[in-house]
């Protein structure tokens, strides 16, 4: 009949939906997760990639490279000592 054909719609719509189930993750690792899918799942091509114009292209290691590193005194020191040994 006509009503269960449009529960039976309503039913699939709410299954497909895009946000059901999904949990919240890094926006880097996400930025990751398109650039396995543009590279068709291969990590060694996204390493490889040559598109250095795409947005994602700085992200694509699922790493921030603009992100700061936090270095506790003990460690500057350490670091400035390495380099004056150059």
């Amino acid at each position: 009949s006509l009503l269960n054909r449009k529960k039976t719609m309503e039913n699939l719509v709410d299954n497909t939906d895009p946000l059901k189930g999904r949990t919240k993750r890094p926006l880097v690792k996400v930025m990751r997760e398109k650039c396995l899918d543009c590279c068709g799942g291969q990590h060694s091509e996204v390493r490889l990639c040559h598109i250095t114009d795409c947005p994602l292209w700085p992200y694509r290691m699922g790493k921030n490279p603009f992100h700061k590193r936090k270095m506790t005194n003990v460690q500057k020191r350490a670091a400035t000592e390495r380099l004056k040994e150059q």
